[in-house]
């Protein structure tokens, strides 16, 4: 849930993808924890930013961890995600089915 840190992936993840624009190459920015908290609408301080990549560039997805959504749900917090933010499964078996498929991990 840093903010600073946060930036620093953003920035990270459009470098890549202005780097690399070559159409196999994508980009995820995978979040769990409090790492959430920056990609729900009641919480973040980056929705400008992330739908603005989102409309930018077609090879770049933000993961949200849904075990993690869950618990905030149990907690009492709403867990609605900024538009087109994806979660599908928990952070762990997401980046392990990645893996699996010969993606790269670069953790920020």
């Amino acid at each position: 849930s840093d903010e600073s840190r946060f930036t620093a992936v953003l920035a990270k993840a459009e470098q890549i993808l202005q780097q690399y624009q070559d159409p196999g190459v994508q980009v995820e920015v995978v979040a769990n924890a409090g790492g959430l908290d920056l990609m729900r609408t009641a919480s973040s301080r980056h929705s400008d930013s992330i739908k603005r990549m989102i409309a930018d560039y077609d090879n770049v997805r933000f993961v949200a961890c849904s075990l993690g959504l869950k618990k905030l749900q149990e907690r009492g917090l709403e867990p609605a995600l900024i538009d087109g933010i994806h979660a599908d499964q928990s952070a762990a078996d997401h980046l392990i089915r990645s893996l699996t498929e010969d993606w790269t991990y670069i953790k920020i």
